[in-house]
């Protein structure tokens, strides 16, 4: 094995114990007044998915392409990506921990996240909550939004035309 492959995957091994749940990584000195989260710790998850912010989302949108994912993939790509900083990308890690969206699994010095719910199941409740509390409920002008900032492509058109004329067929006839 060369010198430069046996760096390669120290720095790697290193990467992956540095950036387990625990912010900083079990090695960190700095007190950051979180409780660690246990992995043997009991988990509740709900049915239903909780809120994240934006930057959660980049990190879940890695997550569900590549899962199982180490910490030191996750801070690979999203600096990369996002520019972030590892301590930003260890930050959001535990924040999902804790939020019960992520669990890991630590396997020697590597901590392996899959996330506790599928992408479509936090769409659908980010889509919800965008509809009631944006569009007080009403799905037309959320939709009507959607479709004039959208800037669909022809065949994107296309599709959403086929989609609501399979609606409306659904639908009992007008009574207008």
């Amino acid at each position: 094995m060369s010198q430069i492959s046996s760096l390669n995957q120290s720095a790697d091994r290193q990467a992956d114990f540095d950036t387990g749940p625990l912010l900083g990584g079990e090695r960190s000195n700095r007190n950051l007044n979180h409780q660690p989260v246990s992995e043997t710790a009991e988990k509740s998850v709900s049915d239903t998915p909780p809120a994240i912010s934006d930057a959660e989302w980049k990190v879940m949108h890695e997550v569900w392409q590549r899962e199982p994912v180490t910490s030191s993939e996750l801070i690979e790509r999203l600096t990369e990506t996002a520019g972030w900083s590892q301590g930003t990308i260890k930050t959001l890690l535990h924040r999902l921990v804790q939020k019960g969206v992520l669990d890991f699994q630590r396997k020697g010095n590597r901590y392996i996240y899959r996330s506790n719910y599928s992408e479509s199941d936090c769409v659908d409740e980010a889509s919800v909550h965008l509809l009631h509390s944006v569009f007080h409920g009403r799905p037309l002008p959320m939709l009507t939004h959607l479709v004039l900032t959208a800037r669909l492509s022809g065949s994107e058109a296309e599709s959403l035309k086929t989609i609501l004329n399979q609606i409306q067929q659904t639908l009992p006839p007008s009574t207008t």
